[in-house]
């Protein structure tokens, strides 16, 4: 989550003295969450949003100085989601307008559901954004999708095989230079692999590059490894790290 310097025309909270941006939640699993906490494929569960939980969640964002928030897809279904909470709360009557918070969403395949093929994002990718072989431009000025992610790969518990993880992790970024969206990444075990697929497909040309909250290199590389595993990434794949 990163921050930015307060706005005294655009706060959520009247006592927060900084502006907070969390550049990663997956908020739709509060939003669509079960009675009790349970999941919607959980016995006694509904699916339909709970509205009270996700207005808890958005009360307690704005308390802590939260403003602008980005809501990540792992798979097709939580992707949609994520899109449909974004829209749903940039409404004039939605609990974030009323606490004065913004929000996004992305679109992508985590590497522990790599095996499902990219392919099943294309009907969210079709509805979301324009084909860029049509050369039609996207409207950043009204744009819910943001990014394309989370993806990446995950040595640690291999859900996918890994050869699967490195073929979708090099489709959805060559989505994401498609599209000119910044790419959300999860990396885990794997930081190697990682940045040379990064490097081979040209990243750094897309607007950015996110490694999330989930990932190796996200604390522990700039800690303890920083002098190794950062200055690699940022010789070979340039400023659009962050």
């Amino acid at each position: 989550m990163s921050s930015t310097p307060a706005d005294p025309d655009h706060r959520a909270h009247p006592d927060a003295v900084v502006e907070w941006f969390d550049s990663h939640c997956h908020l739709q699993t509060e939003y669509l969450a079960g009675d009790q906490g349970k999941e919607p494929d959980q016995p006694g569960a509904h699916a339909e949003p709970h509205a009270s939980r996700l207005a808890g969640a958005i009360a307690r964002a704005s308390e802590a100085g939260v403003t602008r928030m980005v809501c990540v897809g792992t798979d097709a279904a939580t992707s949609a989601e994520a899109v449909e909470l974004a829209r749903a709360m940039a409404r004039a009557d939605s609990v974030a307008t009323a606490e004065g918070i913004q929000m996004w969403a992305t679109i992508g395949l985590h590497p522990h559901d790599a095996i499902n093929g990219v392919l099943t994002l294309d009907s969210i990718l079709a509805a979301e954004l324009p084909d860029p072989r049509g050369g039609s431009a996207t409207d950043k000025s009204s744009t819910i999708v943001v990014g394309i992610g989370e993806c990446g790969l995950d040595y640690h518990y291999d859900h996918s095989p890994r050869d699967v993880q490195r073929a979708a992790f090099a489709a959805q970024i060559e989505l994401a230079l498609g599209h000119r969206l910044t790419l959300v990444v999860h990396t885990r075990e794997a930081w190697d692999d990682t940045i040379d697929i990064l490097a081979a497909t040209g990243v750094g040309l897309a607007p950015g590059i996110f490694f999330g909250p989930g990932s190796e290199g996200y604390l522990r590389a700039c800690v303890c490894r920083a002098p190794d595993v950062l200055s690699e990434a940022m010789g070979r794949l340039g400023p659009a790290l962050s």
